[in-house]
């Protein structure tokens, strides 16, 4: 996962009230596509508003990505999510937009004009998610967030590509280094492919971590560590997922 998935994943465990029967907002997300668990849902969202998990834009896009699965294949979710529309904060708007605006259903777009985000129906849909091109962080959470939704391995395949910036190593090291010698003109030219090596370390990671919490992923690793270009990245995350934590 990115980091900004795991803040959200963290942030929703350790907020969590004590209690044996306590609900586990991030394990409900994390593992909704094995049960479908929609008995859970208004819960979890009245948990996401409560820790204003949706008010940080980085923090929100695990749950735009998981909304946008749910609200397609689940309408009645709709409903449940915007039953009180005027007491939703701007961001929650945004938010609640944003996911209804991937569902693009007309239960969706119908929503969109009872919540005033009627303005994205001007706009084109966005790609869908299997089918993405990852060039911004906040792409991977929107994809995990759907696989958690889904359970659809495809949605994992966009986020392996971004293994392939890992050609950017050598930038990211010059990059580093202009910024130790305060050298700005150096900061500038190397900073964007610095950030593409940040986005391939985080994807390394979320590969890893969701593979060890995940047996379809670490399935779907496995077999495209046969084929694609990047079974090298593939087959070192796979070899260490003994090392790696999956604790919620």
């Amino acid at each position: 996962m990115t980091i900004q998935l795991y803040r959200i994943l963290v942030a929703l465990v350790l907020l969590q009230p004590w209690g044996a029967h306590a609900f586990n907002a991030a394990r409900w997300l994390q593992e909704f596509y094995q049960n479908d668990n929609l008995g859970s849902f208004e819960t979890a969202l009245e948990h996401w508003k409560s820790r204003e998990n949706l008010e940080d834009i980085d923090r929100r896009q695990p749950i735009v990505g998981f909304l946008s699965f749910v609200f397609e294949k689940y309408p009645e979710t709709i409903e449940i999510a915007l039953k009180n529309p005027d007491s939703l904060s701007q961001a929650e708007l945004e938010a609640f937009g944003n996911a209804l605006h991937r569902a693009n259903t007309e239960s969706a777009k119908e929503a969109l004009k009872t919540i005033r985000q009627d303005h994205l129906l001007t706009q084109p849909k966005p790609a869908p998610l299997l089918e993405i091109e990852i060039t911004q962080a906040f792409e991977m959470d929107l994809c995990w967030g759907y696989f958690y939704g889904s359970g659809d391995v495809n949605v994992v395949t966009p986020i392996v590509n971004v293994l392939g910036y890992s050609q950017f190593e050598a930038a990211r090291d010059a990059y580093l280094d202009a910024r130790e010698k305060e050298d700005d003109e150096l900061i500038q030219k190397y900073r964007e492919d610095a950030f593409r090596y940040a986005m391939y370390e985080a994807a390394r990671w979320s590969l890893a971590f969701n593979a060890k919490r995940h047996p379809k992923v670490r399935d779907h690793l496995e077999q495209l560590a046969q084929t694609s270009p990047f079974a090298n990245d593939l087959k070192a995350i796979l070899s260490e997922l003994d090392n790696v934590s999956d604790a919620l």
